[in-house]
């Protein structure tokens, strides 16, 4: 018995084992009603089923019935989606070591993940991804690195790119995995399919040029899986050149040490094998919820379907009525004096012995309308949209109730708002080890600079190197809306924790970058400062640098003992440090002002008769007060020797004697001095 791991099999064996599991994968979808469910899913998103939402069409057996479909599932479906990826996305980056160089390196790190983010589509793609989980239960985003893409590469005669990374959104049945995986982060391989034109195919593997060009649109799996309700007579009508193709993923794994790289054509020949060039799979799903016991995805929305086909049923009834009895019709009996063409002119004055009256068909039925409502509003409990964040107001709600429900849908989509920060994340991770470790020439990027103002920069993949990992910050959605933001600027102006310029680019972004900005950058100021100190390089002091911040992170420095012992740094830190103080002490008063820095402490100075603290100087030509005199420590204070004259009050005397009255304990009792 062969006991070769199936994904380590070459030619036609491991062509078989592909073939074989991306099938097994598709029936198990449509067998388990996934394709079914998706289809009627798309349906009504696009308004698309048997009623339409662009038209009123016929129905009926004489055609007697008005269909239309309303948009309330998609409507739900937008404002979930608008709730969830409006937050704007922060990438924050860690590098292995906290110097200098690596912490510069994360700032350029997370310039150039911004650039992939905004510049490059990214942010397309994790859109339409987190669109799509909405509708179909989950979505995949690729991030694999494409050597057709890129700027050409100099002094080379053939048409050789740099290569660049290359991002797509993947539909749920696009993508082959094992779904009995005990989690999706555990999934060891998955079978991508794309579509590409098969002549740029055949030209990249002329060896199979023919096989590949004999290839037709696959007119079965289209009519069967597909998403979109394809026929089998639309596609025959339909002349294209592009084809199903499909990437083989493998991690390395115990089993498979190097991984798997594989294309093929499904039902064909393998293309390509090699071993992954990817250390883990550059490929990341979305969904809102996870089916229990399953690596499957699950999405809340599948539950308004059902609803949305009541609404649809209940307005083509509406909408049926008023068309069929929408003309008012005239009643009215036998009257020869009445001619039923008067009535065709509009506003007419004619005589008749017998009154016409108006007779309307086209009422509405409360009941139905009550209905009606009652669906709309379980849809929005379902769904955890409630008419508020739809821009309505149910009745006299205050500003706080309002801003309640509006968090409270936010916790429902909480499930959601946490797999689309992992699809960040991981993406942004993907994206940074990409960069590290594919581009062999420098690059030269867009990067955001000093207040959001974009800027070239050159970079390699080694200016990179020491970064190790990618977090996402997902912000306030209180940031999200312009009150929100309002609030926030006016509690930070108040409290003069920002400018009036940073309180603008509150109100417009959201964010304080510029301030954030300079933040950093006197973090990294003072880091190579520390740096350069303790590898006894010189560094200079000049007069506008907030010395009080210098001085305390100087400190730290020789803070720990080993550096204590260090004869040499100690003195040359403490130098540095006493040229803060010198610089602090002569700047100019109105410059500290200007740059918020506190002004130079004064020295204390002793009150008039009091003695010089312990230690402290005494001043030039006096003697220390506890060597001096006496009779010249008392002449010290003219005040103190005026007190010497004055004597201490005598004791009363009892009434009615002319003795002094004496306190219990004797005299000895009595103050020194009372006489």
């Amino acid at each position: 018995m062969d006991q070769t791991y199936w994904a380590a099999k070459e030619g036609s064996d491991l062509a078989s084992e592909l073939n074989d599991r991306r099938t097994t994968f598709l029936r198990y979808l449509d067998s388990q009603g996934y394709i079914a469910r998706w289809r009627n899913a798309m349906s009504h998103y696009y308004g698309q089923t048997d009623k339409n939402s662009s038209y009123v069409s016929s129905g009926g057996i004489q055609g007697e019935l008005a269909l239309v479909a309303d948009a309330e599932y998609p409507s739900l479906l937008k404002q979930i989606h608008t709730m969830v990826t409006q937050q704007r996305i922060t990438w924050q980056t860690k590098a292995v070591n906290t110097d200098t160089k690596s912490l510069t390196q994360t700032i350029l790190a997370r310039g150039i993940l911004d650039y992939y983010l905004r510049k490059s589509g990214l942010d397309t793609y994790i859109s339409k991804a987190t669109e799509t989980s909405l509708v179909v239960d989950w979505s995949w985003v690729t991030a694999e690195w494409d050597t057709t893409r890129g700027n050409p590469v100099a002094g080379q005669i053939a048409y050789v790119r740099e290569g660049d990374i290359k991002y797509q959104s993947k539909l749920p049945s696009e993508v082959a995995y094992d779904i009995l995986a005990p989690d999706i982060a555990e999934i060891p391989w998955a079978i991508v399919d794309e579509i590409r034109s098969k002549y740029e195919l055949a030209n990249q593997f002329p060896e199979f040029a023919d096989e590949i060009l004999a290839v037709q649109a696959d007119k079965g799996y289209e009519a069967q899986y597909s998403l979109d309700n394809l026929s089998t007579s639309t596609l025959t009508v339909l002349k294209s050149d592009m084809i199903r193709v499909a990437t083989f993923h493998h991690k390395p794994t115990n089993a498979l040490p190097t991984g798997r790289y594989a294309l093929f054509i499904p039902g064909g020949s393998v293309l390509s094998a090699t071993p992954s060039p990817y250390d883990e799979l550059p490929i990341v799903r979305i969904s809102p919820a996870e089916l229990i016991g399953r690596s499957l995805g699950f999405t809340q929305t599948s539950h308004l379907l059902g609803l949305q086909e009541c609404i649809n049923g209940i307005v083509s009834a509406l909408v049926t009525n008023v068309s069929t009895f929408g003309v008012t019709s005239i009643w009215t009996g036998k009257d020869p004096d009445l001619d039923a063409r008067q009535l065709a002119n509009g506003m007419t004055v004619f005589e008749s012995t017998n009154e016409p009256k108006p007779i309307n068909f086209a009422g509405f039925p409360p009941q139905m309308l009550n209905f009606l409502e009652f669906i709309i509003k379980r849809s929005e409990a379902i769904s955890g949209i409630s008419s508020v964040v739809r821009g309505q107001n149910p009745g006299d709600l205050s500003g706080a109730a309002m801003a309640l429900l509006t968090s409270q849908s936010l916790q429902f989509q909480s499930g959601l708002q946490r797999s689309f920060a992992i699809l960040n994340e991981r993406l942004g991770q993907l994206t940074l080890s990409h960069l590290q470790k594919f581009p062999n020439s420098q690059r030269l990027t867009a990067i955001a600079g000093s207040a959001n103002q974009w800027m070239m920069k050159t970079w390699a993949k080694k200016d990179i190197s020491d970064v190790v990992r990618v977090f996402v910050d997902l912000g306030n959605p209180l940031a999200n809306t312009v009150s929100g933001r309002m609030t926030l600027g006016e509690t930070l102006i108040k409290n003069h924790m920002i400018s009036p310029q940073e309180y603008i680019q509150i109100i417009e972004t959201g964010t304080l970058e510029p301030s954030l900005e300079s933040q950093e950058r006197q973090m990294l100021t003072l880091r190579d400062e520390n740096e350069k100190l303790q590898s006894g390089i010189p560094v200079k002091v000049i007069l506008i640098e907030n010395h009080p911040q210098h001085i305390k992170s100087h400190l730290t420095v020789i803070a720990s003992p080993e550096t204590k012992e260090d004869d040499n740094l100690v003195k040359a830190t403490l130098d540095h440090i006493q040229s803060h103080l010198n610089e602090w002490k002569n700047t100019p008063p109105e410059m500290l002002a200007a740059l918020g820095i506190p002004p130079f402490p004064s020295p204390m100075m002793p009150q008039p008769g009091m003695p010089p603290g312990p230690g402290a100087p005494q001043p030039q030509g006096m003697p220390h007060p506890s060597n001096a005199p006496a009779q010249v420590q008392n002449a010290e204070s003219p005040i103190a020797q005026a007190g010497e004259k004055v004597g201490m009050p005598s004791m009363p005397k009892v009434a009615g004697t002319n003795q002094k009255f004496q306190p219990p304990g004797g005299p000895q009792a009595m103050p020194q001095g009372v006489r």
